[in-house]
């Protein structure tokens, strides 16, 4: 079977672990892997880790647990480093937006990384795919089509939050 992109990042999501990614991840913040071990459980989707400590974590579906992080946690993310199930263009720029040095994640689009890296963060990602996919694999995720076409972050979240709204019926 030929391993495509799609195939790559199922693969990152059910076998990661922290051993998964490169030492530099890890090894100058353990509370990093240990932040990936309960994403990987299932406990949490995303979490915040500064000075060595784990400071905040969400939980939940897609970008709603960054956006409350953001939202509810600001202060805290900024020099934090963020880690996350998966990140594409919509989370890279709430990270962008919230000021984290770093950003772990299991799978990570191109776009994200790319974006991440010209605005001087750390980027650790266990599996780099072309882009983000909906939850039916049909196409590009509906948050990283909402930005698609957004270079700042703030006018992207608000964007976002837009796209939110019209996905409940607010």
């Amino acid at each position: 079977m030929k391993k495509t992109p799609f195939l790559l990042a199922l693969a990152a999501l059910s076998t990661a672990s922290a051993a998964d990614l490169p030492a530099s991840a890890t090894a100058a913040a353990p509370d990093v892997a240990a932040a990936l071990v309960q994403i990987r459980a299932g406990e949490a989707s995303c979490a915040l880790v500064k000075d060595g400590a784990l400071v905040a974590e969400g939980l939940g579906a897609g970008i709603l647990p960054l956006l409350a992080l953001l939202d509810e946690r600001g202060a805290d993310m900024e020099g934090a480093d963020l880690v996350d199930k998966i990140v594409g263009r919509a989370a890279a720029m709430i990270a962008i937006e919230g000021g984290v040095r770093s950003v772990t994640a299991l799978v990570m689009s191109e776009d994200a990384r790319d974006m991440l890296q010209a605005h001087g963060i750390v980027v650790h990602a266990r599996t780099i795919v072309p882009q983000i996919l909906n939850r039916h694999f049909s196409g590009r995720c509906p948050m990283e089509q909402a930005v698609y076409e957004i270079d700042d972050c703030s006018a992207g979240i608000e964007a976002l939050r837009a796209k939110l709204a019209s996905m409940n019926g607010l």
